[in-house]
Order: structure tokens, then sequence, then C-alpha cells
């Protein structure tokens, strides 16, 4: 084995996708290091985030960032902010830091999901996780990937089992108490999987279709049999600028081509442009949607199943009408 001298200790490592000849490594200092497999060499280095501590005994509760890579992407979960870095491993530097609500302790489903080359991977790499076809369909030139896993509820569930998988392993000592949190939750989401399915297949078929501001529900639409038609953005991303006029004539004249029964906004974007968009077309805007954020504490979108539930009845309500 060829010795590896960095200069702090290491976290994480992963073989590269872009060069089997190359070694990913991220440091408690928050650095990823690309190493030479054979020599042992750094190639170089780039900060992407805070510093964090090794693990003491006796530790209990506290998440560290994990790594995966796929293709010429890495990625780098980062607890403290919520974050996903994307880091572009050819040149080494951070493409996008992806806002995620509750960034996952795990990131091994989204290396498969992130690359869309990386079908022949998808057992070993995704876990558990349904793989989105549909993010092959945008133009990033990385291979842009949709992280909206969580509005498939077994998709949830499959985050549920990696989390008490790398806690049991990071803390044995309490893998009893984290397999029975885990069972129990997992029983909440079974149950909760199987109502949507009920409450979609109460809206008529030709009329399981959604617009809405951004492009969020890919898979939800895939798991529980909608369809997106169109977003007001035409993006993943909220930050996406406003569409030209080109584009927004085109999703209005598609709308009303397919006879689409409501839009929806969304609690993290302005719904004026949806708004707008209904005033062309002269279709109702359902309730808001809850896609990248929780509601407020009190609210009935608090927490991940409220949420879930909280969408499903604004969708059925608006589309069964």
């Amino acid at each position: 084995m060829t010795p590896v001298i960095l200069p702090v200790p290491m976290w994480a490592f992963t073989w590269s996708e872009y060069d089997p000849h190359q070694v990913l490594a991220l440091t408690i200092d928050g650095s990823l290091h690309t190493i030479d497999g054979e020599t042992g060499e750094i190639l170089g280095s780039v900060a992407v985030v805070d510093a964090f501590e090794l693990p003491q005994q006796g530790e209990e509760g506290v998440l560290r960032p994990a790594l995966t890579a796929a293709g010429d992407m890495a990625y780098i979960s980062s607890p403290n902010t919520g974050e996903v870095v994307e880091v572009h491993v050819p040149h080494l530097e951070v493409d996008r830091r992806l806002a995620v609500e509750g960034a996952p302790f795990s990131l091994a489903p989204f290396g498969a999901m992130a690359d869309p080359h990386a079908h022949d991977h998808e057992e070993e790499a995704a876990d558990g996780y349904e793989h989105e076809e549909h993010a092959d369909e945008h133009g990033h030139h990385h291979g842009e990937f949709d992280p909206h896993v969580w509005h498939d509820v077994a998709n949830a569930m499959a985050m549920v089992e990696a989390i008490r998988d790398a806690l049991s392993a990071a803390d044995p000592a309490n893998a009893e108490a984290y397999a029975a949190n885990a069972e129990a939750y997992l029983a909440e989401l079974a149950e909760l999987d199987g109502w949507v399915t009920a409450q979609i297949e109460r809206i008529p078929s030709e009329r399981r279709k959604l617009v809405t501001a951004h492009d969020t529900f890919g898979y939800f639409t895939q798991r529980y049999g909608l369809e997106v038609v169109g977003t007001a953005l035409g993006s993943l991303s909220t930050e996406a600028a406003d569409p030209s006029a080109g584009e927004l004539a085109a999703l209005i004249e598609q709308i009303q081509a397919e006879g689409v029964s409501a839009l929806f906004a969304e609690n993290v974007s302005n719904p004026a442009l949806i708004e707008r968009i209904a005033q062309e077309t002269g279709v109702k805007v359902g309730e808001p949607l809850y896609t990248d954020a929780l509601g407020a504490e009190g609210s009935d979108s608090a927490t991940y199943i409220e949420m879930v539930r909280h969408n499903v009845n604004a969708i059925v309500a608006a589309l069964s009408e």
C-alpha cells in the first residue's frame, strides 16, 4: 500500500470515477484532495466544508460530512449548513452549493442520481433510492441532477435506513436505539406511502397533470402516477431567471393543449409568475405546495409527514374539482 501524507487527519475517501487511478479524500479541515493512487502524491486540494473534529469516545448525535463521487463530480454533504457541495473533479473547483433540507448523513444514493450515465452502478450506489430519469433531460454541463428525492416517500424510507446504518456503525453502543427509532418511523412512512397512493387515485387519470413554479416533483410524479406538464421557471433551481417571452408563451400553449386544471405556487418562490400564467390561461391556482422547505413550527407542514400530507391534499383538491 502506498503511504499518503495528508496535512490533517482524513475523515472519508472514495475512488474517483473520472480517473480510476485517483483517490478523493476529505480531511477534517474541510478540504477535498485528489491523490494519485499509485504514488500517493497529493495532486490538488480545495476547501469544501467547515472544519470539524474526529468523533470522540462516548459522543452521541453529531453528524459529520459525507463524501461520494459520480462521473466527473464529487458530492460532499455539510450537515452544519444543510448543503450538498458539488465539486467538478477535473478542475477541482466547487461547482455549486445546493441547499438541501436536512443534508443527508450518507450521500451514497446521491452519487447514482448525480451522473446521468451512472446506470451501470445503480444497484450498488443507489442503495434503495429510485433513479429519476427525467434528470437527464436538463442541460447543466456537468450533469445536473434533481435533489428533490424526498418527495417520493420510498426514497425517504431509504434515507432513514441509510442514516440508521451509518449511526449504528459510528456508535455501536446505541445501535439498538437507532434500530428501534428507525423501525417506528419506517412504519409511519410505509403507512404514508400507501395513503399517498390511495389519495392520488381519487384524481381522474386525465387530470393528473402538474404545473409548478420549478421542477421539484419529478420523483413524486414518477412514483405516484402523475405527469409534470411544465414548470414556470423551467429549472430544478428556484434561483433560475424568469423565462423568456417565448418560453412563457410555449408553456401557456402547452397548458391549454393538455387541459391542465390547476397550477401550483410554492412556499419558497414568488407566486407572481404562476399567477400571471393563471391569468393568461384561465386556469385556477391551487393551494401553495411545500417543496424545498418545511412549514413554520405549529403549521400543518412543520414535519416531513405533515408536509407530504399537505401537498397531497392540496394537489388532490385542486385537480379533482
